[in-house]
């Protein structure tokens, strides 16, 4: 199967040319973003300074966060968890009939939510964070939505087409012109997102339990 940086070199191969530098910059700091946050989530514990109601706002936008990824994982499955995604199906049920990227937005509240739980650099750090998520993500949905539609022409535009990519629909958008072989098989599981997101929730609960223990005895 191909995957999205398959499909994206293939189509540079094609053109004669190279990814611009910045776009090749964020495919590479995706591919490792489990290791990106590393150095910024001990600064924000290191110089952590939580604040009333702020800390309720960031740990509440991290259950919010978490309850979208969980709902996008339900439909996705593992390919949540890769940072190459396959393009053999296109998801349209789901969260994925009100945004293109919900994971991107659970992602978003998850990393800002923590950042503001902390309190750390109030509140220019969350700003820079927020700039950096911004910029890693942003260009990896380029990358994304153009393999997408490679590997699905005219299903993709219709769906571009009806679901927005920077904002929710109130109501799931009605997906006509998708046939059923291109979306998710086998419709949404709760034990595959469980699956998918154990990882993901244990972390949250330790860095919870590390922002305690370093401002209850630190």
């Amino acid at each position: 199967m191909t995957g999205i940086d398959g499909l994206a070199r293939a189509g540079n191969a094609k053109s004669g040319r190279r990814p611009p530098i910045m776009d090749r910059c964020a495919a590479g700091l995706y591919r490792h973003r489990g290791w990106v946050p590393v150095l910024p989530i001990l600064g924000v514990l290191i110089w952590a300074e939580p604040r009333r109601p702020w800390w309720l706002i960031g740990v509440g936008m991290m259950t919010l966060g978490e309850i979208v990824r969980c709902w996008a994982a339900a439909h996705l499955g593992l390919a949540a968890r890769s940072s190459r995604p396959l393009t053999h199906k296109l998801v349209t049920s789901g969260p994925y009939s009100r945004t293109r990227h919900p994971l991107y937005w659970g992602n978003a509240c998850l990393t800002l939510g923590f950042v503001m739980a902390t309190g750390a650099g109030w509140p220019w750090f969350l700003f820079l964070v927020g700039a950096g998520f911004f910029f890693l993500y942003r260009t990896h949905a380029r990358r994304e939505e153009a393999a997408l539609a490679a590997a699905f022409p005219a299903e993709y535009a219709a769906y571009r087409g009806r679901v927005p990519g920077r904002r929710w629909l109130w109501r799931p958008a009605q997906t006509v012109g998708v046939p059923a072989d291109a979306t998710s098989p086998g419709g949404h599981s709760l034990a595959r997102a469980w699956r998918v997101e154990a990882w993901t929730m244990h972390a949250e609960f330790w860095l919870l339990f590390l922002l305690w223990a370093r401002v209850r005895f630190f």
